[in-house]
């Protein structure tokens, strides 16, 4: 997703911030490719709270169902902690 540049970066800091700068500029647009970031073990954590930032419906949705496709403990926590940050009300029942 962030292109060979990053695949060998070791600092998750510059990584959440590269992910943080893709959303802020493609918006909701850039969900539909989130999936696999959410999947990569390496900076995961990264990736959700990204998207926590953009607290939308739709980055809670994506939230919720990488949580729903199931996760270890450590990332079922990270994804709790990233779903309660988008801070998005009525979209818990979808």
């Amino acid at each position: 997703m962030l292109g060979p540049a990053l695949s060998d970066q070791d600092n998750p800091e510059v990584e959440g911030t590269v992910y943080i700068a893709l959303l802020s500029l493609e918006g909701i647009s850039a969900i539909p490719s989130w999936p696999k970031a959410l999947r990569r073990r390496r900076h995961s954590a990264e990736a959700a709270f990204a998207l926590a930032e953009l607290r939308t419906p739709e980055a809670l949705a994506a939230l919720l169902t990488r949580l729903r496709a199931g996760a270890d403990e450590w990332f079922c926590e990270v994804l709790l902690s990233a779903i309660a940050l988008t801070a998005c009300r009525g979209a818990w029942t979808s």
